[in-house]
């Protein structure tokens, strides 16, 4: 392969290739496994920006429109340069595709920062990351988002965090800052996140100098350091301060994030499990870290850099309340706290694979159950038995002879783990995509491509056959309606997002909220609905079995929805 690469390709070998081709195949699988879908979760706010909604005669005075011009990221109004109606699904579908490839690449160029530089090792370590719900949806605490199945300008960022962490354990601390610096100009908190684990390396480095050149050599990366970080984020940076200079923020901003989504902003939103979790899953990793050999220090303050995010954003939860500052979103920063993680314990798993002895094996049995069973509690009593050795001798007894009649497995371990996760994804991708049993969830109609096609149905209806300035009421927590439609709702409970980059729009979307949450009926959302000059009504049937409310005042029904047009 190396001959045949370097005849083709000079300079390129099959080692430098090998992370490139592991990164696609796996985000292909990855993204068979998650799906793909648009104008989900957050893609209510990028969408309106990406088609300039701004633009259209039924957003000119929309608040909530009006208020994304205050959604600081270059991202959406680079993608709105070239994206049409048309080309929206597939220009975000390439969008996720890279975010994944990125994620895959990065977790790479942090494992062979850790020593593992073998195909097989890289395939095998892969081959077992792919089947983990570790890597997918979001962290248990924070609620960061990794490998999901929508596209979004944060998750474009953490690659780019992780790759600046692979430099930093690389002894690359001037090539780091500039890949956070991308990451901060993508999304400003995350490039916020990686900011002490680089301070904190290049503090060491300083302080471990041996004479006068080394401590000018570290000194000069500091500094250039600086400048690599401060190219790309700054502009964004300056576009962030003169965005929000003169805001008012005349309400309690804290009850405000309590009220509309705490999880990315205080750690006491989650339960005691998930916090526990937490920090088993810390102690794992920093277990691993010193288990897998090699030099351990940069490790350790890489692992205490990103865990001091998330303290520091557990303490400033408590009892902050500036909302530039809980705008950092630091409790997020969970999600590269489990990547991390996660690398340097499956690292451990492949060198218990390679000793290739009963005691190794069955701790690493035990370490992998754990972390598919996302019980970190495990996964650290697993790493604690592979150095005790009262289990090795156990182990060997009762183990002994089946491992060595394994023994010729061993050579195959890469395509039967290859193998493995390729099954499991295909088990969980015949999961996910079966029609939902009885009422579907929320979340089952979301989307240009639901589960539940109902939605979706009432989206397209009011498109085409209503009046391009009509209002809708709808049910406050379905999403997705005004950027589905491409007409005005009244309020969304999504729409809450808003006061964190426009906090003049709280008062609007807390009365409003506030009002339409007391409307128990079809009755009352009518006589709402005449009281505020809004044309059409939306009810939820799933509350009612699918039963209709009233057929003959309907002007749009389907299984689990109903439209009645104001009658006043």
């Amino acid at each position: 392969m190396n001959a045949m690469l370097k005849k083709n390709l000079p300079g390129v070998t099959w080692s430098g290739a090998l992370p490139w081709v592991i990164a696609a195949v796996a985000a292909i699988l990855s993204l068979v496994r998650k799906g793909y879908n648009v104008n989900v979760v957050n893609n209510v706010y990028h969408l309106p920006i990406i088609l300039k909604f701004s633009e259209l005669p039924q957003f000119r005075d929309d608040p909530f429109v009006l208020s994304l011009g205050k959604f600081f990221s270059p991202v959406y109004p680079f993608l709105s340069l070239f994206t049409t109606e048309q080309n929206l699904s597939i220009v975000l579908f390439i969008g996720l595709a890279i975010n994944h490839f990125l994620m895959f690449f990065a977790l790479l160029r942090i494992v062979q920062a850790c020593g593992q530089q073998t195909p097989r090792g890289q395939i095998l370590l892969v081959a077992m990351l792919l089947p983990l719900p570790l890597i997918y949806g979001f962290s248990d605490v924070g609620r960061d988002a990794l490998l999901i199945n929508y596209f979004s300008h944060t998750e474009l960022a953490q690659p780019f965090a992780l790759l600046s962490l692979a430099s930093l354990l690389r002894g690359r601390p001037v090539m780091s800052a500039v890949q956070a610096g991308i990451a901060f100009a993508l999304n400003a908190f995350i490039g916020v996140w990686v900011l002490p684990a680089i301070a904190a390396m290049l503090l060491h480095d300083i302080l471990s100098a041996k004479g006068k050149i080394e401590f000018r050599s570290r000194l000069k990366a500091l500094i250039l350091a600086a400048i690599g970080y401060a190219i790309p984020a700054a502009p964004i940076a300056i576009w962030v301060l003169r965005g929000t200079a003169g805001d008012v923020v005349d309400f309690d901003y804290r009850d405000f994030l309590w009220r509309f989504y705490p999880y990315h902003f205080f750690i006491q939103a989650s339960s005691l499990r998930d916090i526990f979790n937490l920090a088993c899953m810390l102690a794992a990793g920093v277990v691993a870290a010193r288990q897998i050999g090699g030099e351990t220090r940069r490790r350790i303050i890489v692992l205490a850099g990103v865990a001091g995010v998330v303290g520091a954003g557990a303490v400033i939860g408590g009892f902050v309340g500036s909302r530039l500052v809980l705008n950092l979103h630091l409790i997020r920063a969970d999600g590269l706290l489990q990547v991390l993680c996660l690398l340097f314990v499956l690292l451990r798993v492949l060198s218990l694979i390679s000793a290739w002895n009963a005691a190794a094996l069955a701790s690493a049995v035990i370490i992998y159950a754990g972390l598919m069973a996302n019980v970190w509690l495990v996964v650290a009593i697993g790493l604690l038995l592979a150095g005790w050795a009262p289990f090795q001798n156990v182990a060997g007894r009762w183990l002994g002879g089946i491992v060595l009649r394994l023994r010729p497995v061993q050579q195959w371990l890469p395509h039967l783990a290859g193998a493995g996760a390729v099954a499991a994804v295909a088990a969980v991708w015949l999961v996910r995509t079966a029609a939902p049993a009885g009422a579907p969830l929320d979340r089952q109609f979301e989307g240009f491509y639901p589960q539940a096609p109902e939605w979706r149905a009432v989206q397209i209806w009011a498109r085409q056959k209503t009046d391009q300035q009509a209002i809708f009421l709808v049910p406050p927590y379905m999403t997705g309606f005004r950027t589905g439609a491409q007409r005005r709702e009244w309020v969304e409970y999504k729409d809450g997002a808003a006061p964190m980059w426009e906090p003049s729009f709280f008062r609007l979307w807390n009365e409003r909220m506030a009002a339409v949450g007391k409307l128990r009926d079809a009755d009352s959302r009518n006589v709402y609905a005449c009281a505020h000059g809004i044309d059409y009504v939306v009810h939820d049937l799933r509350s009612r079995k699918g039963a209709p409310i009233d057929t003959a005042r309907a002007v749009y029904l389907n299984r689990w929805f109903e439209v009645h047009r104001a009658s006043c």
